[in-house]
């Protein structure tokens, strides 16, 4: 695996857009009683950022393969596709969500074989 990508900033970001429970209980905390709190755009920030992974799919080079390239790469298209200007009810009940939840399981799946 290449040193330049945190796998485990990209394992729980793919954690958080694979779960619908857990994006209602992230998503739509307001904080109080030290309840954690993240955002659709927090959990893009961590995967393709703050992880490092945007740049080395960018210069192809992840270390996590092919397969896991490709459907990092689709899950950037398909969060590229959804309106980040809208409530967080209405990211998570995107049509759009459901296809990122089921290709963010499917990621975390294949990263944990």
């Amino acid at each position: 695996m290449a040193a330049n990508v945190n796998i485990e900033h990209v394992r729980w970001a793919l954690e958080e857009l694979s779960d619908e429970r857990e994006q209602v209980r992230l998503w739509l905390s307001d904080g109080s009683a030290g309840k954690e709190v993240s955002s659709f755009v927090e959990a893009q920030c961590i995967l393709f950022d703050d992880s490092g992974l945007g740049y080395a799919l960018e210069t192809n080079s992840t270390g996590l393969g092919e397969q896991i390239d490709s459907q990092l790469v689709l899950i950037g298209a398909l969060l590229r596709r959804i309106d980040s200007g809208r409530s967080p009810q209405d990211i998570i009940a995107d049509p759009l969500m459901s296809r990122v939840r089921a290709a963010a399981a499917e990621t975390l799946q294949a990263l944990q074989t």
